[in-house]
């Protein structure tokens, strides 16, 4: 077994440190130039399906033992595998319309409709986040199947440009997923996720709001089912095992979704178009669904991410947590960037 430490292609990425385990009847076989894999094309997500890797060295041998019987089957040699510490990609693919996903972007929102009692109409809306991998372990010479854990930060704002750009509210998300890939490209993921919503402290003053504690904690399941390199559809459920406000918030929630993206044709392949769609229900909200849909250029630059800019349109409950129980309907133009 190989195992790989190394980070690669995000910018925050760690230094890569190659460790070899092998047995004495290793030295035999030499040393090997690298094994690298190129790059493939990353599909809708932006998670490439393969990368290049450092060198690890040589593959471990199996140890020579005493000689066998005439006549005795020939053992078959187990199969070898690598495993890899803070890999550079992704194996479950991002959920790109989703309004709380990791990543991170700046969008000038305008509400169409809204029923939050004195907030504006006009505000700034942030995503901070970004997901890392923790481990994979994957056949060797095949980095694009096999197993990944991945975590996940986002912090979810919103300021009210129409008040001095007081915030309202924000959410902190944080969680872990275990993901399995197969050569198809279906993916399937189970985890579980913390969401902890907040008030704005200029808000609470200016309109004695009080704190819902609205906080979620679930397990949840998800798997995404690609249509050739520019197609991707995707479903999720989560089950809440803890609430901060049993009184009004509930268990289930489910969402899903359709992104296409093609392989960037313009611009001697630096950039091309997308579009996507996510939409999601909660139990709390008598499952009344959340739509939205994104639109625009997705840039991929040589030293690797994708940086996308483009229109919003939403209509469903606020983002917020702490606004659950409001509506609203935007539309929002942004950037989104993907390290």
């Amino acid at each position: 077994m190989r195992v790989l430490l190394g980070g690669g292609g995000r910018t925050a990425g760690p230094v890569l440190v190659a460790l070899l385990a092998s047995t004495p009847g290793a030295a035999a076989q030499g040393g090997s130039a690298g094994d690298f894999v190129p790059r493939e094309w990353p599909g809708p997500s932006g998670a490439a399906a393969r990368s290049a890797e450092p060198w690890v060295g040589p593959a471990a041998t199996q140890e020579s033992g005493p000689p066998e019987p005439p006549g005795a089957p020939t053992p078959h040699a187990a199969p070898r595998a690598r495993v890899v510490f803070a890999p550079d990609a992704d194996f479950y693919p991002t959920y790109i319309a989703d309004p709380h996903r990791s990543t991170l972007s700046l969008k000038s929102v305008h509400l169409t409709d809204s029923t939050i009692p004195g907030a504006g109409d006009t505000r700034l809306g942030i995503l901070a986040g970004q997901r890392f991998g923790v481990v994979r372990l994957h056949p060797e010479g095949r980095p694009d199947v096999g197993w990944q854990v991945d975590g996940e930060l986002t912090i979810v704002a919103q300021f009210d440009r129409d008040d001095s750009e007081d915030n309202i509210g924000w959410d902190g998300l944080f969680g872990f997923r275990a993901a399995r890939r197969y050569g198809s490209g279906f993916t399937w993921s189970a985890g579980f996720t913390h969401d902890s919503a907040h008030l704005g402290d200029e808000f609470i003053e200016e309109t004695g709001r009080q704190r819902l504690n609205y906080t979620r904690e679930e397990l949840n399941a998800g798997a995404v089912l690609p249509f050739g390199e520019t197609w991707q559809a995707y479903t999720e459920a989560g089950w809440t095992y803890h609430r901060g406000n049993n009184d009004l918030q509930d268990h289930w929630r489910v969402q899903g979704g359709l992104q296409v993206e093609p392989p960037p044709a313009w611009w001697e392949g630096l950039a091309g178009w997308y579009a996507a769609l996510d939409v999601s229900a909660y139990e709390e909200n008598d499952w009344d669904a959340n739509v939205t849909i994104q639109a625009g250029v997705a840039l991929h630059p040589d030293r690797g991410g994708v940086w996308r800019v483009g229109l919003e349109l939403y209509d469903g409950r606020s983002p917020l947590g702490e606004f659950f129980q409001e509506e609203e309907t935007h539309f929002a133009i942004g950037f989104w960037i993907d390290l």
